[in-house]
């Protein structure tokens, strides 16, 4: 049977983030454009938005509104120095999730059932992107509109050494945001989206060597048995060191993410509750509260799967047809059940770990946030 291709998935993961720049390359001139795409587009608007908002923002409803925004900025630029410093990582990891054989699906049966699993993660890429689209559009779009009855306004505060207020400042400081901005929501959504492809990888090789060992024993004789038992403790053992691998990479990322997430999406919904109408700001404020939901929801939904799919590994080896099994076979079972009965998991902050429970908390929590800020918002 032909060989599953697993990189062709991520193929418009890598091509985004090599037009977006954090995907480091091997020539000099793709270093040179990368390194001023992250220092033009990436590090200099934070650090123009956090002077902005440490010297010159005294309403304490636009400082949160920008603090929000400043908060999603140093994500950003967390997630491409995990990608830049952690690519060689990165590039084990792809290298060995496409060289090793026992990664392979060995039948049609199997094929499918990947490609079935495949299809939820390309699903959720391309609703992330989607919605990166939408909330860049509306984001950019607002001060146009709005425009038409205020005086000029950027996309979001920063500081500039000029007034921007006067043309043509004011075009090419929007310009500039305009070109930030879109370089910025699809860089984090394919970061976001590479590592949930990562996790989908580990829980579809757990549901692979699930499929090997229910099938043990039934066709195969005592000394197939023992064989093909050998060949799934070792399958397991190359899955450890691939989901250790993957952990090594974006391990900082998911822990950013899940430790930045709550604040965020209780100052938007502060700023959605102060004027609640239906308006263009209302409908840019909504499409960014639903993406950074869905940002933070996709990463608990794909480590729960983990850890789901890990968790059906000891049950699987139970399934075995080992009951004409040598005594041998059968001790080494016992090892192996004993030890895939601890779940694979991905840490955060190595204080917890993904799982819906997880996601459930920060909506709490978020929850939380939103009334003390409304609190001392009308104290204010």
């Amino acid at each position: 049977m032909k060989g599953f291709n697993w990189l062709e998935v991520i193929r418009a993961n890598i091509l985004v983030l090599q037009i977006g720049g954090p995907w480091p390359f091997s020539s000099k001139l793709s270093k040179v454009y990368s390194t001023f795409i992250i220092v033009f587009l990436m590090v200099m608007p934070a650090a123009s938005q956090t002077v902005e908002l440490l010297l010159f923002t005294k309403d304490i409803k636009i400082f949160l509104g920008s603090l929000c925004l400043v908060l999603q900025e140093y994500q950003l630029l967390t997630k491409v120095f995990c990608l830049t410093t952690n690519f060689h990582i990165l590039e084990g990891v792809l290298q060995f999730l496409d060289d090793e054989i026992l990664f392979q699906p060995k039948s049609q049966h199997q094929r499918i059932f990947v490609l079935e699993g495949l299809s939820l993660w390309k699903k959720n890429f391309v609703v992330l992107n989607a919605l990166a689209f939408l909330t860049a559009f509306s984001w950019t779009m607002f001060p146009i509109l709005d425009n038409l009855t205020a005086q000029h306004e950027l996309i979001f505060r920063s500081w500039f050494p000029y007034d921007v207020e006067v043309s043509p400042f004011y075009e090419i400081s929007y310009s500039y945001q305009f070109v930030h901005l879109w370089f910025g929501a699809f860089v984090t959504h394919n970061i976001d989206t590479l590592v949930t492809a990562l996790m989908t990888y580990i829980g579809l090789q757990c549901d692979l060597l699930c499929d090997n060992l229910r099938n043990l024993g039934y066709t195969q004789n005592e000394s197939i048995l023992s064989t093909e038992f050998a060949v799934c403790v070792k399958q397991h053992k190359k899955i450890l060191r691939f989901s250790t691998n993957c952990v090594d990479f974006f391990s900082l990322i998911v822990s950013i993410q899940v430790a930045t997430i709550s604040v965020c999406i209780g100052i938007c919904l502060l700023q959605i509750s102060i004027d609640p109408s239906f308006s263009i700001e209302f409908c840019h404020l909504l499409f960014y509260a639903i993406t950074i939901l869905l940002q933070m929801f996709q990463y608990c939904w794909f480590g729960n799967e983990v850890l789901l799919k890990s968790s059906e590994i000891s049950t699987a080896a139970f399934e075995i047809n080992f009951a004409d099994a040598s005594v041998d076979v059968k001790k080494n079972l016992i090892f192996f059940m004993a030890r895939t009965q601890r779940p694979i998991k991905i840490p955060v902050f190595k204080l917890t770990h993904l799982s819906l429970e997880i996601f459930v908390k920060v909506l709490r929590t978020a929850w939380s946030y939103f009334t003390l800020l409304q609190q001392v918002s009308v104290t204010n």
